[in-house]
């Protein structure tokens, strides 16, 4: 139970830093309106993950710890939460795994040429397997050994070539850009620290950012062949026959949700001046610095050799009175 409680408490370390971090990550995408890049998401996830402590600090104490009244008990439900959601985040593989491999690859020419077409736009030299599978969503990228891009047929074969190059161009932009992967750390990070709403939140947001990142890099993509006018008119297009279809996710070309698509729309339309770009690196840096400092600051009193307890700090205490 020792190593058990340790554990709980380094859990509860990061998760509260990394929720701090999150909060403000929050804060500047709600109320300051920016759009945060994937690198601001992908630190969230390191906070969560990395526990920031002051030097010569010991995350698991050689000592043993005399625990509160029920600290123990929230310990073994921890861990038992912690391994039913990596159990239920498997069996969601497996069912993934085994839904894939029933869906039939693409032969469509028109198709198939327009996606080769933007994997060469993109320079991806592995091309993944394009799939017609019976998803709710219009398109998205699968990964389980590797990505792969499953399409629905009913929704996606009426498009028009030039709507299918966008909508390809954009899921292909997530294979080019790993969000794949990064979002497998997020999973990691929501097992762990399923106890906590704001892991769960950092983690749609997070998954609105990849869909930003994608838009803004693709649009680039195509350029001059599709702009930004031709780019929101596919993705309004193809939300229209999602819904028509009766998709309730509306996803495909990124959640295609009505609040996620307006901000969207907003920042593919009205891209944001080198200034506005420049302060937020800037609020972004001085967000780490805080939870950096925070992290070290309350390291001192939740691990081993607690200096923030030392006998130095009572002294100095008892001598200011």
């Amino acid at each position: 139970m020792q190593i058990l409680g340790k554990l709980f408490t380094i859990v509860l370390f990061t998760g509260m830093v990394g929720s701090m971090f999150a909060v403000l990550m929050l804060f500047l995408q709600k109320a300051l309106t920016f759009v945060l890049p994937v690198w601001a998401g992908m630190l969230g996830a390191a906070f969560y993950l990395v526990p920031v402590v002051m030097p010569q600090l010991h995350l698991i104490s050689p000592e043993e710890v005399i625990w509160i009244a029920g600290y123990e008990t929230a310990s073994v439900v921890w861990i038992a939460g912690a391994a039913a959601g990596t159990g239920y985040y498997l069996l969601r593989v497996m069912c993934a795994y085994r839904a894939v491999r029933s869906y039939s690859l693409c032969q469509e020419e028109r198709l198939l040429a327009i996606y080769a077409g933007c994997a060469a736009g993109l320079n991806i030299r592995r091309l993944p397997p394009l799939l017609f599978g019976s998803l709710k969503d219009p398109a998205c990228v699968v990964t389980l050994l590797r990505p792969v891009v499953i399409l629905n047929e009913e929704i996606i074969l009426p498009l028009s070539d030039q709507e299918l190059k966008i909508v390809l161009s954009h899921e292909l932009m997530h294979v080019k850009r790993k969000h794949h992967w990064i979002s497998g750390v997020y999973d990691v990070v929501s097992a762990i620290c399923w106890f906590n709403p704001l892991v769960w939140i950092a983690r749609q947001a997070f998954s609105h950012m990849c869909e930003m990142d994608c838009d803004k890099h693709a649009l680039r993509s195509l350029a001059p062949e599709a702009a930004a006018k031709e780019y929101t008119a596919a993705m309004f297009h193809l939300m229209e026959k999602a819904s028509a279809a009766g998709s309730k996710h509306l996803g495909g070309i990124g959640a295609l949700t009505f609040p996620a698509v307006k901000q969207r729309f907003v920042n593919i339309l009205q891209q944001p001046s080198k200034r506005r770009s420049l302060v937020l690196i800037g609020l972004v840096s001085l967000c780490v610095a805080l939870t950096v400092w925070f992290s070290v600051s309350v390291s001192r009193g939740m691990f081993y050799p607690y200096p923030l307890y030392s006998h130095e700090n009572y002294e100095y205490a008892d001598t200011a009175k």
